[in-house]
């Protein structure tokens, strides 16, 4: 969890809290790209974190910030 909460602070930091919706922010191509959109779609959908829900809630998104994501992904 440390690791990716560093990544994403880095990340963060040079791109802002949306960063990662932008391909250019990352270092893939257009397939792989699609993948991690359609990844980071499902696991915001799987997701019942209370943080996640008051978050949609309060700024009527389905996008979330990049700390978020690291916070309720699954390891596989």
């Amino acid at each position: 969890m440390y690791v990716r909460t560093q990544i994403a602070f880095c990340h963060a930091k040079e791109y802002k809290a949306f960063g990662y919706l932008d391909k250019e922010n990352l270092s893939c191509d257009e397939h792989i790209f699609d993948e991690l959109m359609e990844e980071i779609r499902k696991e915001s959908k799987r997701s019942d974190e209370l943080f996640i829900y008051h978050f949609k809630k309060q700024y009527n998104t389905t996008d979330l910030p990049i700390w978020a994501l690291v916070s309720t992904a699954e390891l596989k």
